[in-house]
């Protein structure tokens, strides 16, 4: 019995007195409304939860509705003109649903805590079995306090980041053993239902995406039987299967959010990965065959198709969802109607403009699908784009590290700045010259007179130090402090070359050389040879078994490269990187390039990178000659019609007038009529004569350039 208020009550009548009665389910209250009920010193006195993302997007929704709500207080806005209607408020859209619970399951009172406390050790008798789980009431009591009362909590903005805590709490009290045997099994059973219909209206209602997300990944897990892992009644997990529709519904739904699909998928990975496992385990049988391996495969088809991330989705998190899409594809090991997957794994495979993990993704992907023998696959091609796939993860991983050093190099070189220059001012013939102030030329700091510069007194104790050529002990190993770059390299395209390696020999596929079967001596048993998998399972002749040996040999190597450990320096590492790499495009036959990338700070191609290359013809845009660069040539409307835009150095000493005759150019150097705001600045303005010299004046700022002038060729007569 529960007491409250002075009066003994049964455990029912104190739920009902809770505010979560069976009978009734109060309507959501926003937000706002939620606020303006409790009191803001709520806020301070509940504790958040260690989930970092769930707890960031809760505060900063509670602290915009707080300071929204405090700003309209302090300044009303007016009230609108009677023939006006009111604008409605442009974040009401934005507003979550909550489902409102009593001031108790909030407070902190010793009578809320000791309410709180009264129910969570009912439930946990119910579900150790020290209440009998026969009578109704017993049932109504467990379905209420998750569907009333705890699952409303977690919509709180409050108790939002306890949802991951929830989940492997609730998850791992369904797993125990003594639940999963009679008379408990019951509890089970009606555990599970309960969470299932609970979780829909979370995923599709208007809640905060973090309560969302959490409902689908919950649901996701639920399993209608649970794993015995003690016991001689071992046995594996058997995932809710109605869990599943759900899944495929939402991922489908145009209305959903991406953090639901995402969700989802994650959750249709685990089904199908459980499902192929139970299918291969001695007398296993699969439920996902038929119609149902159908619907999965063309849905996930779809997704791996769509090259374009839809709108309010950015491309890595569409690169995420389509691998996640070629997981389950190759988990589930079907060819799709038509042959649909092998076409879009194939499609993925050749798009060299996908990124790297979604082409090694689909190279493993197409190594799990059982094919058949008359698959329509061209072996030795197959081989040679899972090749190209192997060479251009390797080419782009060694292109990021070069530009990494490079533009670390840059940018140290700036950092530099006056720094290089020597201490007296100016660089020394050696690079940094300078002393300072009272230093004796041959002497410097800590060197005693006599000696010359970097020499140190071989008598001296402690002088003989390992690494600088002196006796001493043996070099030490030099320390890259950068030395996990390194690692981070090796580890990623070992990585890689491992997927791309299972599509050709299969999941079984290791880093490992692939083992060879040799040639058994006379009277020996022959060792039975591993069942082909992968694209090799296909291979019909010799020919095509050679080639996917070529390329395995070749992927070997390059694992092999990565594998050691004695790269202390990224160059030596990418250097023979790079030969292994060139060694597989040789034998393969294939040549492969990186796609040419845009460059950082490159304006539009309308438009040229460098400003003094602007067009001339622009007006008030021509700009003098920079020393030691060649003059460039007139343009071509500033030319005389049917003459070449620069004139030989002959005629153009010719066309001149001489000192002392009038402005009136000769006819023959009159040029031809042309656009007027286009005049060649060559000829002298009317009623002035050209000052004689040989070479004008430079132009002053904003002065019209002289016409550019070509050399005299060799031998060319004077004037």
């Amino acid at each position: 019995m529960i007491k409250h208020e002075g009066k003994a009550e049964s455990p029912q009548s104190s739920v009902e007195s809770g505010g979560f009665s069976p009978l009734t389910q109060p309507a959501p209250l926003g937000v706002r409304g939620y606020f303006r009920e409790k009191t803001m010193s709520m806020l301070s006195c509940q504790s958040w939860s260690r989930s970092l993302t769930a707890v960031l997007m809760a505060v900063s929704f509670v602290l915009s509705a707080s300071l929204q709500a405090a700003e309209q207080a302090a300044n009303p806005a007016p009230e609108p003109a009677a023939n006006e209607p009111a604008a409605p408020a442009a974040d009401e859209a934005e507003d979550y649903d909550v489902i409102p619970l009593p001031d108790w399951a909030f407070g902190n009172s010793p009578q809320d805590k000791k309410r709180r406390n009264d129910l969570d050790v009912r439930k946990e008798a119910i579900l150790r079995g020290s209440e009998p789980f026969d009578s109704q009431e017993t049932r109504d009591y467990l379905q209420n306090y998750y569907t009333r009362y705890y699952f409303p909590l977690l919509t709180n903005p409050q108790h939002i980041g306890e949802w991951p805590d929830f989940r492997v709490k609730f998850l791992r009290a369904l797993s125990v053993n003594t639940l999963q045997e009679p008379p408990l099994l019951r509890v089970h059973d009606f555990l599970v239902e309960t969470t299932y219909q609970a979780m829909i209206p979370l995923i599709k209602g208007n809640y905060h995406p973090a309560v969302r997300c959490n409902a689908m990944l919950l649901l996701s897990q639920l399993n209608s039987q649970d794993a015995l892992l003690v016991g001689d009644k071992k046995r594996a997990a058997v995932p809710l299967i109605q869990a599943l529709k759900v899944m495929l519904d939402e991922l489908a739904s145009p209305t959903q959010i991406d953090g639901v699909r995402a969700a989802a998928l994650a959750g249709i990975l685990r089904h199908v990965e459980i499902d192929r496992q139970a299918g291969e385990a001695p007398g296993g049988q699969r439920r996902l065959v038929g119609n149902a391996e159908n619907l999965i495969a063309d849905t996930m088809v779809k997704l791996v198709n769509e090259k374009e991330p839809p709108e309010g989705r950015s491309q890595a998190g569409h690169d995420w969802m389509r691998r996640r899409a070629v997981d389950v594809l190759g988990a589930l090991g079907s060819a799709g109607q038509n042959n649909s997957v092998v076409t879009a794994l194939d499609g993925v495979l050749a798009d060299v403009a996908t990124a790297v993990s979604l082409r090694c993704a689909a190279a493993e992907a197409l190594g799990r699908l059982k094919l058949p023998a008359n698959a329509r696959l061209a072996v030795p091609d197959t081989a040679k784009k899972l090749a190209s796939v192997a060479v251009f993860a390797c080419k782009k991983e060694a292109k990021r590290v070069e530009d990494q050093e490079d533009r670390e190099a840059k940018d140290k070189l700036q950092a530099m700045g006056s720094s290089a220059y020597g201490m007296s001012g100016g660089y020394s013939e050696g690079g940094y010259g300078g002393m300072m102030p009272g230093m004796m030329p041959d002497t410097m700091p800590g060197m005693m007179p006599g000696m010359m510069p970097g020499m140190m007194p071989d008598t001296m104790p402690g002088y003989g130090m390992p690494g600088y050529g002196m006796p001493g002990g043996t070099p030490a190993k030099k320390f890259n402090p950068l030395g996990y770059r390194i690692l981070l390299t090796r580890r990623r395209i070992a990585h890689e070359m491992l997927l791309v390696k299972r599509g050709l020999l299969g999941p079984d596929a290791t880093l490992k050389p692939a083992a060879t079967v040799t040639v058994s001596r006379i009277g020996s048993a022959a060792p039975t040879p591993p069942a082909k998998a992968g694209l090799s399972a296909l291979a019909k002749s010799a020919a095509e078994q050679s080639t996917i040996d070529t390329v395995v040999n070749g992927i070997d190597e390059i694992i092999g490269v990565v594998n050691q450990s004695s790269f202390n320096e990224m160059k030596p590492l990418v250097a023979e990187l790079r030969a292994k790499v060139r060694q597989l495009e040789d034998k393969c036959g294939i040549v492969v390039e990186l796609p040419q990338e845009a460059v950082p700070g490159a304006g539009p191609e309308a438009l040229p990178a460098n400003p003094l290359e602007l067009p001339p013809e622009i007006p008030g845009l021509d700009l003098p000659v920079m020393p030691g660069q060649e003059p460039a040539a007139e343009p071509a409307g500033k030319a005389p019609a049917g003459k070449p835009a620069a004139a030989p150095a002959a005629a153009k000493e010719a066309s001149a007038p001489p000192a002392g005759q009038g402005a009136k150019a000769p006819a023959a150097a009159k040029p031809a009529a042309g656009p007027p705001s286009a005049e060649p600045p060559a000829v002298p303005a009317p009623g002035k004569t050209p000052a004689p010299g040989p070479a004008p004046a430079a132009a002053g700022p904003g002065a019209a350039p002289p016409a550019a002038k070509p050399p005299a060729a060799a031998g060319a007569p004077k004037a």
